[in-house]
């Protein structure tokens, strides 16, 4: 009787935590393609649409992390991904509103205002990040690829520490992907 009744409690743990997971969709679209490094403003349209079968707040998903890249979302352990001035990223916060099913929630945000970094896997596994800079200037003119994404803690793996005996807890992330845009700078 007891093995029953934790059985079904783990059960309907498992079919409610399925219940809650956030399913959404991201797009983006820039008022202009060319980039002026020089502008003030760079105006970036933001579109998130709720696919879940409950309500979705932006608290609720957090940072978009957006990013002009060498290359496109698919290609992240590409040899070039992985080098110095191949990724730009910076974050904004998602509006908190609350979403229904269906629906979308719609944002601007300047890029031009933003503070980017430069990001690089260091050994292609751990990333490491440049200085902030407070506008495009920097980014090199060959990351034509600009994309959003949403990242969501998936839970945790054990890695082992040399010269110990417990090992590292280093969280597991998924990304949800933006359409890709591919930019120019002038």
């Amino acid at each position: 009787m007891r093995i029953s009744v934790v059985l079904l409690l783990l059960i309907l743990c498992c079919i409610s935590g399925v219940a809650q997971t956030a399913r959404y969709s991201i797009e983006i679209e820039l008022e202009d393609l060319a980039i002026d490094r020089k502008a003030s403003e760079e105006t970036l349209k933001v579109s998130i649409t709720n696919k879940s079968d409950e309500r979705l707040s932006g608290k609720q998903l957090g940072n978009l992390e957006l990013e002009f890249s060498k290359c496109g979302p698919g290609e992240r352990d590409s040899i070039f991904c992985t080098k110095k001035s191949a990724k730009y990223f910076s974050r904004v916060a998602i509006p908190d509103r609350e979403v229904p099913d269906g629906e979308k929630l719609v944002f601007r945000v300047n890029i031009a205002s933003l503070y980017w970094s430069e990001i690089w896997l260091l050994g292609g596994t751990k990333p490491r990040y440049g200085n902030w800079a407070p506008s495009l200037p920097n980014i090199p003119d060959d990351n034509v690829y600009f994309f959003a994404k949403i990242r969501s803690l998936e839970g945790y793996r054990s890695v082992p520490v040399p010269d110990s005996d417990k090992p590292e807890k280093r969280p597991v992330w998924s990304f949800e992907y933006s359409n890709v845009i591919n930019v120019a700078f002038i």
